[in-house]
């Protein structure tokens, strides 16, 4: 009796798994398998083919197909990102985290990335994704971004370690995995600090998901501490768009273009998406070139987004956050409880 593709590709998989061909190991010879399986050789072939495409095995040319040396359940962690790297307001948090995720090797587990193309379990990032979660070929799960999208999906109720980056305290008991999160600590202080240092007397600031005001009221004891004064209407929040992120040079040109007496001499950027725009805006308001104001910019590292001037940086460390994603997976792979682990926040000149 000739056996399916698919049955023939489980068992091959669960003969590697099981450790009846050890990693490194010569794989039985094509001929041998036909004849022990039932197969043809070209349905044969084709679970091969996506053995190979999962990673678990590797073709040596006249040598061989070898298992291989590293396994994909046991090293492959797939980082979900929920579109496009370069499109939707997180893309630079999300370009950084796959070429930080892209280059990690640290000798145990390495990532593959997945697309979910507008956050759709419809794509075929998504269908790919439960291919090789169900077949046993993923180790782990990142999700760059909170995975809200997939309400419903397996993938959050199968057993298989996840880690959310960033994350809440919450989102452990929602998405049954541990959440990395960017720790606040003393960042705000120390950077009202360099404002008063730097004697700026006035603060405004842009800001992403229009949260103006809650940056404003999480600033407020801070700015008191280093005698810097603001104005509510200075606290601006822009929508998380890219059609916010380009009107917002608009918003700094018009806030620097007042006479400098009424206009703000600091500002805040909490969102990198925004800073390119908004330094670019001051610039038109000061065509001159004599700024007379301190800018702190959010900031991902590492390769934070480039202003058209210098500017204080400030942000999270992607490389911290994935090295914490890789221990979790880890630990939650040794039967530990999920948990949420805090990665502090860098504060550097650029």
């Amino acid at each position: 009796m000739r056996r399916a593709r698919k049955w023939i590709e489980q068992e091959l998989r669960s003969r590697i798994q099981r450790g009846v061909y050890p990693p490194g190991s010569r794989m039985p010879t094509h001929r041998t398998l036909q004849s022990e399986l039932g197969a043809s050789s070209a349905t044969l072939q084709r679970a091969f083919d996506r053995l190979t495409e999962q990673g678990f095995v590797k073709a040596q040319g006249v040598l061989g197909t070898f298992v291989a040396a590293s396994l994909p359940h046991v090293s492959c962690i797939a980082l979900v990102l929920p579109e496009e790297v370069g499109r939707g307001p997180w893309n630079r948090f999300m370009a950084i985290g796959k070429r930080v995720a892209e280059e990690w090797n640290d000798g145990t587990f390495t990532f593959r990335s997945y697309h979910l193309a507008g956050h759709s379990q419809a794509s075929e990032g998504y269908a790919q994704l439960s291919r090789d979660v169900a077949d046993g070929g993923i180790a782990g799960l990142v999700f760059i971004t909170v995975p809200f999208y997939l309400k419903g999906s397996e993938l959050l109720t199968i057993e298989i370690p996840r880690v959310l980056l960033p994350g809440r305290p919450a989102d452990c008991l929602t998405y049954r995995g541990s959440a990395i999160t960017i720790a606040q600590g003393d960042t705000m202080e120390r950077i009202m600090a360099r404002f008063g240092l730097a004697g700026r007397r006035r603060l405004a600031a842009i800001t992403g998901r229009n949260q103006g005001r809650v940056w404003l009221d999480r600033s407020l004891p801070f700015l008191r501490l280093h005698g810097i004064s603001t104005r509510p209407e200075w606290w601006i929040g822009m929508p998380i768009s890219t059609e916010a992120a380009e009107s917002s040079r608009a918003v700094a040109q018009l806030l620097f273009s007042m006479p400098e007496r009424y206009r703000p001499d600091a500002l805040l950027i909490t969102d990198d998406n925004l800073v390119p725009h908004v330094t670019a805006g001051i610039l038109d308001a000061q065509p001159d070139g004599e700024l007379d104001v301190t800018v702190v910019a959010h900031a991902n590292f590492p390769g934070a987004t480039r202003a058209v001037f210098p500017c204080l940086r400030y942000g999270p460390d992607m490389a911290a956050m994935m090295r914490a994603a890789v221990l979790e997976i880890r630990r939650l792979a040794g039967g530990e409880r999920p948990r949420l682990v805090e990665v502090p926040q860098i504060v550097q000149e650029l």
